[in-house]
C-alpha cells in the first residue's frame, strides 16, 4: 500500500513538473509572439512612411 501512494506521488510530481515545463514553454512563446508582432507592425509603419515620401 504505501508503495503503491510512494508510485502515485512520484508520477503526480512527475506530471506536476511536465505542467510547470509547459507554462514555462507557453510563457516563452507568448513573449516571441510579443515580440514578433512589435517587429511588424514597426516594419509596416516604415512601409507606411516609405510610401508616403
Amino acid at each position: 500500500m504505501q508503495a503503491e501512494e510512494s508510485d502515485m506521488e512520484e508520477k503526480l510530481k512527475g506530471l506536476r513538473d511536465e505542467v510547470h515545463d509547459a507554462k514555462a514553454e507557453l510563457d516563452r512563446l507568448k513573449e516571441e509572439e510579443t515580440t514578433l508582432m512589435n517587429n511588424k507592425n514597426r516594419q509596416k509603419d516604415e512601409i507606411r512612411m516609405i510610401d508616403d515620401k
